[in-house]
């Protein structure tokens, strides 16, 4: 009997350890790319950064214990506010990030460095600037499963013995505006969808289950690429 619950704690804290991902914190990192420091803005005009709107449904599902279950073969999570929800397991470290404000601030610093503009700047306030870029936040779903191949509590010998641990997946949906104020002309417009995917691992190489930040700068990239073709449009370049 105490080896049984034994083993089941085992599992249980594999299953913890799968959650939490590496098995510590994972805070928010973003760097801006290098750019031309000679290089004259495209518009001169300043643009306000505001926080990001949060447009994600509130659906959130967890059965990752029912791996505990006999002839289950697998249990699995479905978040569609994945920081939330981690925020819930007291016992796991928590990522460290809040969406709107860390994508806002990222977008802020990545396009003043770009020099697209006379200045580009993360506040509060949208009417602080000449123009204001708009980002709505629409997926950050996060999903995963862990496999026990109905073997309940003896499934890490099976993982051990090379079969696979489970998968993760990650996916990024954001909207991007820039608005002149002035006159409420919608000057720019794009949307980006991508995925990070991790299916199946072993539990030798446990990947990280957090790509948020690596996604988020892969859409600025061409954020400041698709904005700089756009600018350079003489319709837009007229409106300055």
């Amino acid at each position: 009997m105490y080896t049984r619950i034994l083993r089941t704690n085992i599992l249980v804290s594999i299953l913890f350890l799968f959650l939490s991902g590496c098995s510590s914190e994972r805070s928010w990192r973003y760097s801006v790319d290098s750019y031309p420091t000679d290089r004259h803005p495209l518009l001169s005009k300043r643009v306000a950064v505001p926080p990001f709107r949060d447009l994600r449904p509130d659906k959130n599902e967890n059965t990752f214990l029912l791996a505990i279950l006999p002839l289950v073969p697998f249990g699995w999570v479905d978040y569609s506010t994945p920081e939330l929800e981690y925020q819930k397991l007291a016992t796991l470290p928590v990522w460290q990030f809040k969406f709107a404000e860390d994508f806002a601030k990222a977008a802020a610093e990545e396009l003043d460095a770009s020099n697209l503009f006379k200045e580009a700047f993360f506040t509060s306030s949208a009417s602080a600037g000449d123009l204001v870029l708009r980002g709505d936040i629409k997926s950050t779903r996060y999903w995963g499963k862990v496999f026990s191949y109905g073997f309940s509590i003896n499934a890490p010998g099976l993982w051990f013995l090379g079969l696979p641990q489970g998968t993760i997946h990650n996916e990024l949906e954001v909207e991007f505006t820039l608005v002149d104020q002035a006159n409420g002309v919608l000057l720019w417009n794009k949307s980006y969808k991508m995925a990070y995917h991790k299916s199946p691992f072993w539990i030798y190489k446990i990947p990280s289950d957090f790509d948020y930040d690596n996604m988020f700068k892969a859409m600025m990239r061409d954020v400041v690429k698709s904005l700089e073709s756009t600018l350079s449009d003489s319709a837009v370049l007229d409106s300055r």
